[in-house]
């Protein structure tokens, strides 16, 4: 089978064969720079991607830091309050001691006021004992030797029972220690 041409056909052909040879290099010439330049936008999000992921990273280590730190800031506080408690203690546990020592029973001690002042804790008591007048001496006596400043600021000394020699008091005692104690 062959083809005869006639050089209509041939026009024809060469014609359909210029326009999709022009077609192609005008798709080539005009789509090229659009693709390049899509390509060129996509390695630019990526990019911007990669440097979203690391700051969101960043972000996100920053935020465990903030609930690591608000964390740390409770655990903190409870440490104060521990360091609270072993103030108190050790004052009540002095004030114990020293009453043995002289036999003064103590029958209710309440702690009044409690802060830092001037570098020091503060801690201001009531105290009711129940002794005679010479043991109560020698525990005021014993106050004085306890390490810290220990103030008797004042004593009510009371013989509502009448039972000879012993006597009730209430005495309010005002307390400087050094944290360190």
């Amino acid at each position: 089978m062959k083809f005869r041409f006639t050089r209509s056909k041939k026009a024809i052909v060469f014609y359909v064969l210029g326009v999709i040879i022009i077609l192609s290099l005008l798709t080539v010439l005009v789509y090229v720079p659009f693709i390049k330049s899509a390509s060129k936008k996509r390695k630019k999000l990526v990019k911007s991607e990669g440097i979203y992921r690391e700051h969101s990273s960043e972000i996100n280590a920053v935020t465990n830091i903030d609930k690591e730190n608000e964390f740390l800031k409770k655990t903190l506080k409870k440490y104060s309050s521990i360091k609270v408690e072993k103030v108190t203690s050790y004052i009540l546990n002095s004030l114990l001691k020293a009453s043995k020592k002289s036999g003064v029973e103590f029958i209710s001690i309440e702690p009044v006021d409690m802060r830092d002042k001037n570098g020091f804790k503060y801690l201001k008591l009531k105290a009711r004992t129940r002794s005679g007048f010479h043991e109560l001496g020698l525990f005021l006596s014993e106050i004085r030797r306890i390490d810290g400043l220990f103030f008797v600021d004042n004593i009510e000394i009371e013989n509502k029972e009448n039972v000879g020699a012993v006597i009730t008091s209430k005495i309010a005692i005002s307390v400087y220690i050094t944290v360190q104690q």
